[in-house]
């Protein structure tokens, strides 16, 4: 339950982010086209201020001439229009080639924009009189900037989507790989105690029932309903007991020194005192354990090598050390061995470290990392 309120408390805050950032595209480019328009209006005002001290102006013709030629290259639509008769005085080179009709269509449009500025003149009477009017718009940049936050919301939507579209398929891929190392990991589990249990019964058939043996079966049957229990405890809630983790690893290795292939010499040293505590759950620390010294195991592709097992008790946690003379991991790869579905080998399961991480970090709060690889070996650090 609260795995789908996180889902939905992140789909939330994510659309609340998507709306914030829109509505900042939307604001910055509001004020940015304000500023913009407030400087259009304040050069507006100039020109009116000199077109009005040029035209009152003895002999002033040939400024007036002058003026128009720079009026024509501004950069601002200017259209300077004579009140009686009504006609266009001058205008800016954004008119060349447009008709009469677009040309007071675009007035019209200037005129809602901006209103036309007054020019005046001292009439023989000495009154003022409006014998012209300057039009104004926007200029090209600004038409330009308001389509900015629509092109810049469309890019984020499709940056949303291709993000979108890969978190689906990434995650997928990783549920695809979480199954296949979960049927993978159930196989690898069973096999040893199967594979154990079919070489007793053909012992049985060829030398009879002893001792010895029905204590390995024994053996392997609680394994069998170990793993059982292993399987179970995931995802459920645990309950963390007073365990003794020295005889814990005893049974571990012991189990495991008894099993390991005949085609290969290794030996397990463990190097710990036999009376250190720790809470936690035996089951599923037996499994990361396991993980752990099978993994070393298949690390060592020679005919013989070596597995050492430490364990430092602190004063507040305990070290434990999980040390062999395997072929070693790369060290780009460090962090990759803890991925679901993560696997050098061609037979590999790729989720057995990756359940060791989950039982280690987040059931029993603690921490698992490669220590040290070369070509000589890796050492796996827990600390707990």
């Amino acid at each position: 339950m609260s795995l789908f309120k996180n889902k939905i408390n992140f789909k939330v805050i994510s659309f609340a982010l998507f709306l914030t950032l829109i509505g900042l595209i939307f604001i910055i480019n509001s004020w940015l086209i304000n500023s913009l328009r407030e400087s259009v209006a304040k050069t507006a005002k100039s020109y009116q201020t000199v077109i009005q001290n040029i035209i009152n102006q003895e002999d002033s013709y040939s400024t007036i001439q002058l003026f128009n030629n720079i009026l024509t290259e501004t950069d601002i639509p200017v259209i300077i229009k004579s009140t009686n008769p009504d006609e266009i005085y001058t205008k800016s080179s954004h008119f060349d080639g447009k008709s009469e009709r677009e040309i007071n269509d675009l007035l019209f449009d200037m005129e809602q924009s901006f209103n036309p500025l007054p020019i005046k003149v001292i009439g023989i009477d000495g009154a003022e009189i409006i014998s012209q009017k300057l039009y104004y718009g926007d200029t090209d940049m600004i038409k330009i900037i308001r389509l900015v936050p629509f092109i810049q919301v469309l890019i984020v939507v499709f940056l949303a989507v291709i993000g979108f579209i890969y978190y689906t398929s990434s995650r997928k891929s990783l549920q695809n790989a979480l199954y296949v190392g979960i049927f993978k990991e159930t196989a690898h589990q069973l096999g040893t105690p199967i594979s154990s249990l079919m070489g007793w019964s053909e012992n049985i058939k060829n030398k009879g029932l002893s001792k010895d043996v029905l204590e390995y079966i024994d053996e392997d049957i609680r394994k069998l309903k170990d793993i059982s229990e292993r399987f179970s405890k995931i995802g459920s809630k645990v309950s963390l007991d007073e365990i003794n983790l020295s005889n814990l690893l005893d049974q571990i290795t012991e189990y495991t020194r008894n099993r390991i292939p005949k085609t290969k010499k290794i030996e397990i040293i463990s190097n710990y005192r036999k009376d250190i505590d720790l809470r936690g759950d035996e089951i599923l620390f037996s499994w990361a354990f396991e993980n752990l010294i099978k993994n070393s195991i298949q690390a060592i592709e020679e005919s013989s090598g070596k597995i050492e097992i430490n364990v430092e008790q602190k004063v507040s946690n305990i070290i434990i050390y999980f040390k062999d003379t395997g072929k070693g991991i790369p060290r780009s790869d460090w962090k990759k061995v803890f991925s679901p579905g993560y696997s050098t080998k061609s037979r590999g399961w790729g989720v057995g470290l990756s359940l060791t991480q989950r039982i280690i970090s987040q059931i029993h709060s603690g921490k698992i990392y490669v220590f040290a690889s070369s070509k000589q070996g890796t050492t796996f650090k827990i600390s707990i």
